[in-house]
């Protein structure tokens, strides 16, 4: 399974891999190869998260019309 199309948002990705965790049900994406049942895998799963976050933020302020504070 893809990670992007597991969450429709970074939050709702981070919550569903917590509550797979909880259930002691690991994650494992093929595409990305990230195993969330190891300590690796799951510190690997929140960087790219970090980093698809940032991604995010930076589309949607290229979108948002910069408007100076005179």
């Amino acid at each position: 399974m893809r990670l992007d199309r597991l969450g429709r948002s970074l939050k709702g990705l981070l919550e569903t891999v917590e509550y797979l965790k909880v259930h002691k049900i690991g994650l494992m994406s093929l595409e990305e190869k990230i195993d969330t049942s190891s300590a690796v895998g799951e510190l690997v799963f929140h960087v790219f998260s970090a980093i698809a976050g940032l991604v995010a933020q930076i589309e949607i302020k290229q979108y948002i019309p910069y408007t100076p504070v005179i």
